[in-house]
């Protein structure tokens, strides 16, 4: 089992959650519009960065429909980054503006579950991104640390540990979120 199979949650499997009083869940709604939006980013962010999870020492990380891949090691790996222009620069672009997009997603994740604690729906949502982010965290370490190594590389070392640094709050935010407000 990889770490993709553990970390993907079905929205309609049961999550072993204690009961709680349907009185107070009435006094919290959340619209089925909103619900599904918030599903609906979690989902295309999960798939954005999926690269992450299943990243090897060797591997490198390539960019296509705004979404990560793995380039495994090949005799073609060069030229196809050459031709695609796959670089540390680019690399760094990419994640300066797409993970700035992901923590304003998880800023009102985080928001919108203070609110509306009690939605068993949206608590799905907040442990998938909390598995997520605990999961792509030792992938973001090892590619940060690969990445100090090199002379040449101080703007993609300096934009993975922002990465690194704003996981790591994310995570520590989202399990008390979800320790402390369960259904």
């Amino acid at each position: 089992m990889n770490k993709v199979d553990k970390i993907n949650i079905d929205y309609n499997t049961q999550l072993n959650l204690p009961d709680y009083n349907e009185e107070i869940a009435k006094q919290y709604n959340i619209t089925d519009f909103e619900i599904d939006y918030l599903k609906q980013q979690s989902d295309n962010f999960y798939n954005q960065f999926s690269a992450l999870l299943n990243l090897n020492q060797h591997d490198k990380l390539g960019i296509s429909d705004n979404k990560l891949y793995i380039q495994k090691l090949s005799p073609w790996r060069y030229v196809v980054r050459k031709y695609k222009n796959q670089n540390r620069l680019s690399l760094a672009e990419y994640f300066n503006t797409e993970m700035e997009k992901y923590s304003k997603f998880l800023n009102l994740l985080y928001n919108t579950y203070n609110e509306y604690y009690c939605n068993k729906e949206l608590h799905k949502i907040t442990v998938k991104n909390y598995e997520f982010i605990t999961n792509a965290l030792y992938s973001i370490k090892n590619l940060r640390d690969k990445y100090n190594l090199k002379s040449n590389s101080q703007e993609i070392s300096r934009i993975l540990e922002s990465v690194l640094m704003k996981f790591l709050k994310y995570e520590s935010l989202l399990i008390k979120q979800i320790s402390n407000k369960r259904l």
